[in-house]
C-alpha cells in the first residue's frame, strides 16, 4: 500500500522541541525528480532570522511525518549564525 505525505503547512522544529517555521514549498531537481531543498518559513527570531526564509536540505532532516519536520538542533544555532552550504536564507 502507497502512503502519500503532505509536507506544505507542516510545522518544523529542532529535535530539543524548538519551533523553527513552517514549510511553505519544496524544491525539486527536474531530472531525476529528487527532493532538494525544503523551504521553510521562520515564525521566531531565531538569530536575527524573523520572517525569512530559510533552505533545509533532506540531509539535515531527522525525522518527517504527517505532523511535523523534525530537524538536528545544531541548525538553529550556529549554523544559522555563521550560514552553511545546508542551510541557506533566503530573502
Amino acid at each position: 500500500m502507497t502512503r502519500s505525505l503532505t509536507c506544505y503547512n507542516l510545522p518544523v522544529y529542532t529535535k530539543r522541541g524548538r519551533l523553527v517555521g513552517r514549510v511553505v514549498d519544496i524544491e525539486v531537481e527536474a531530472v531525476s525528480q529528487r527532493l532538494l531543498f525544503y523551504h521553510v518559513a521562520t515564525t521566531l527570531q531565531i538569530n536575527n532570522l524573523w520572517h525569512r526564509r530559510l533552505l533545509i536540505s533532506p540531509t539535515q532532516v531527522v525525522e518527517l511525518s504527517n505532523k511535523a519536520l523534525i530537524i538536528e538542533d545544531e541548525l538553529t544555532s550556529q549554523s544559522l549564525a555563521e550560514p552553511s552550504n545546508l542551510i541557506t536564507e533566503v530573502s
